[in-house]
């Protein structure tokens, strides 16, 4: 499956960052620690598992703070321990075409969203769930970067990906906006 994905890769974030200023394309080149790539795709990682096929993907700010090498490291996802890549690209609307045998509320066909990173409990199977996502706040989960259950791959900017946990889309189109605050 075709994916973009964020390297975590010290020197090549510090070369990409140094040359920016006097050469803007080398966000694209193969010195940027962003990749283009084609992964294997793998069996779905557990029974509550689905696979989806991207049809829409929203870009946000920190995905493009990422690819332009721009983040600060205090606050950016590459920051955080326990991941050597950051798939691009977390809201999406997909269908879906393959489920896992536990799975009851979906079947092949049916379109989804995407909404929030996979690794988090409800993803994972974790139970007891940590207190964030028992209020539904699965991006502040305190086990997701621990070594806790299966995980997803792909991102948003795959044409396949691997997801727990989806939910259903209603209407025959979705898209996701980020709202700045520039008026």
């Amino acid at each position: 499956m075709k994916t973009i994905y964020f390297e975590k890769n010290i020197p090549k974030i510090l070369l990409t960052a140094t040359l920016r200023p006097v050469w803007p394309n080398v966000v694209f080149s193969s010195l940027s620690p962003t990749r283009l790539a084609d992964i294997p795709q793998k069996p779905l990682p557990g029974p509550g598992w689905v696979r989806v096929d991207n049809c829409m993907c929203g870009i946000c700010a920190s995905d493009l703070h990422l690819v332009f090498v721009k983040a600060d490291p205090r606050v950016s996802p590459a920051a955080l321990p326990g991941t050597d890549r950051l798939y691009l690209g977390h809201e999406n609307l997909g269908v879906v075409t393959e489920i896992g045998q536990d799975v009851s509320s979906l079947k092949v066909g049916d379109r989804v969203i995407l909404d929030y990173l996979e690794a988090n409990c409800v993803a994972r199977g974790i139970e007891p769930r940590c207190r964030h996502c028992q209020d539904g706040n699965y991006l502040l989960c305190e086990n997701t970067f621990e070594e806790h259950g299966p995980q997803g791959v792909g991102g948003g900017a795959a044409i396949h990906r691997s997801r727990s946990q989806p939910r259903l889309a209603a209407g025959t189109a979705g898209a996701l906006v980020e709202v700045t605050g520039e008026r």
